[in-house]
């Protein structure tokens, strides 16, 4: 959680992609969902970091096969 402590450390979409996120969506998600918290703190965050389950589950990567 060091992304949150640190100023220094940069939070990119790589992150997203390394944890199988599509970073538009992920990106979307996080605009759509992060204005509408009432309280905005680290414990609130970290359900909106890219290993959370919740944003697993809304952005995950769709893999479409073609046969």
């Amino acid at each position: 959680m060091e992304v949150l402590n640190d100023g220094r450390l940069e939070f990119s979409n790589n992150t997203a992609e390394a944890q199988g996120l599509d970073p538009r969506k992920y990106l979307n998600y996080l605009f759509n969902e992060i204005p509408h918290l009432e309280v905005i703190n680290q414990e609130s965050l970290m359900n909106y970091m890219p290993w959370s389950q919740s944003v697993l589950h809304y952005t995950a990567l769709t893999f479409h096969f073609i046969f």
